[in-house]
C-alpha cells in the first residue's frame, strides 16, 4: 500500500511540476485564486477546517 501511495504521489508531483515551477514557493503560502491573472495559490485549502 505504501508503495502504490508512493507512486501516485510521485506521478502527481512529476505531472504538476512545471504549473509548481511558474507559481513558485508563494503557491503553498498565498490562499487567492485567480487564474486568469496568474495569482493563485492554495493556502486557504491547507490551512481550513475538515
Amino acid at each position: 500500500m505504501l508503495a502504490i501511495m508512493s507512486l501516485v504521489g510521485g506521478f502527481l508531483l512529476y505531472r504538476a511540476w512545471q504549473a509548481l515551477g511558474s507559481a513558485g514557493p508563494a503557491f503553498l503560502t498565498t490562499s487567492a485564486w485567480e487564474p486568469d491573472t496568474g495569482n493563485f495559490g492554495i493556502a486557504a485549502v491547507l490551512t481550513a477546517p475538515s
